[in-house]
């Protein structure tokens, strides 16, 4: 989304979810390609706590998770489901699963923009 505008394929479909500051085609360097980025992830982060306080208020009602449960240590102790409050243990708020898979795979693929897009010029972007 960083460098394609905002738009990202969703199911086959094209779809526009935000307009970063700075346009694909102006993208001169790697500041400006990390300021479009910055906007990207702020801009999923705010949906993700959107959606985190939807399941917060259906998880406790529909979900249960008795294997995590299991070995958490506050659950236990309650005798709760990691998805219901236990406020004896100071946790009201249902962390749900957050999930930190692909930064590993960000961080890379900006190295590889960095030197091959943005310095060495060997790789063009099209639009």
């Amino acid at each position: 989304m960083a460098m394609n505008d905002g738009v990202v394929v969703c199911g086959g479909k094209t779809v526009k979810l935000m307009q970063p500051s700075i346009a694909a085609k102006d993208l001169n360097s790697y500041e400006d390609l990390f300021a479009n980025l910055k906007e990207t992830v702020d801009f999923f982060v705010q949906h993700f706590f959107k959606r985190q306080t939807a399941l917060e208020l259906t998880n406790a009602a529909k979900l249960a998770a008795p294997f995590m449960s299991g070995l958490n240590d506050a659950c236990m102790k309650a005798m709760k489901d990691v998805h219901q409050p236990i406020t004896e243990a100071g946790l009201s708020k249902d962390t749900g699963n957050v999930n930190m898979n692909g930064f590993g795979t960000c961080a890379e693929s900006l190295a590889a923009i960095k030197k091959l897009y943005l310095k060495s010029r060997e790789l063009l972007c099209r639009n």
